[in-house]
């Protein structure tokens, strides 16, 4: 055999017949490294597989938690029922989610993966608790979130995180209270301003002031109900406030009352990206 096609084994073995090995003996002494190696590696690849945590979405339970991760963001879900097909998702902002069993690409049917990071033991009563979640009302759906109910743990604990505060745009876009108005039934409305919001004027983007009103908590200090946050201008989110007092007046529960007063206002008051959009000032 020439040099060119001499490998470590084979150089291996002449160093070991050289001192004196046997043939045989040296073989097995190769094997053994061989082996070892091999099983290095692949201890080695599982533990790369564990630390990552990759799984088989077929391998998924219920109340086990996956994340997405992007470039400056990532966000959670969990497992809250399997099907032959996929596995249905709640997501940690609260939309409905699922991941498909398998994938074809390039007509190749595959196993898909995902990133699972936690697990979590969902109850019956969490189950429909989640499955409940956009029925359940603004307010409730609200405390939960922030932890405040005593018959359920915090919405953000199910997903693995320590705080509200953790959960991916936490705390984004909440604007500037500038003023409080207290309407019918002592309900604590705020008038929000939001700078430097993005619109569209003549083709170009540009970035304005936007204005809008949210509800607080009867109960607590936290905003619960939004009335609206492009409005053009102060008198704009004002006058939601006031849409938000009549309905309330007219004998709307508080929560029925908000939804109307957002749909109709953003309907039909001036909005920076319907309207004209002006800075307003403060």
């Amino acid at each position: 055999m020439s040099d060119y096609h001499r490998t470590a084994y084979d150089d291996a073995l002449d160093a070991m017949l050289d001192a004196g090995i046997t043939r045989g003996r040296a073989d097995e002494l190769l094997q053994a490294l061989w082996e070892q190696a091999q099983s290095a590696r692949e201890t080695e690849r599982k533990m790369t597989a564990s630390a990552s945590g990759e799984v088989l979405v077929k391998d998924l339970e219920v109340g086990d938690i996956i994340e997405e991760r992007f470039t400056n963001w990532s966000r959670r879900k969990i497992v809250t029922r399997m099907t032959d097909k996929s596995a249905i998702l709640r997501t940690d902002n609260g939309q409905d989610g699922r991941a498909p069993l398998t994938l074809k690409r390039k007509g190749k049917v595959t196993d898909n993966t995902v990133l699972k990071v936690g697990h979590y033991d969902l109850t019956d009563r969490l189950l429909s608790e989640l499955s409940a979640w956009y029925t359940m009302g603004d307010l409730r759906r609200t405390r939960w979130q922030r932890g405040l109910l005593e018959d359920l743990p915090p919405f953000y604990e199910i997903f693995g995180y320590g705080s509200r505060e953790e959960m991916p745009f936490a705390g984004l876009n909440e604007g500037e209270t500038v003023d409080t108005v207290t309407v019918a039934l002592g309900v604590r409305v705020n008038i929000k301003r939001y700078p430097n919001q993005n619109t569209v004027m003549d083709g170009k983007t540009v970035s304005v002031t936007s204005w809008g009103a949210s509800v607080v908590d009867p109960d607590y200090d936290h905003e619960f109900g939004v009335l609206g946050w492009r409005y053009r201008d102060r008198e704009t989110a004002r006058k939601a406030v006031d849409m938000l007092d009549h309905a309330l007046r007219s004998g709307y529960n508080l929560e029925t009352a908000i939804r109307t007063v957002c749909q109709v206002g953003n309907d039909s008051l001036p909005l920076v990206d319907r309207d004209k959009p002006r800075q307003a000032s403060a």
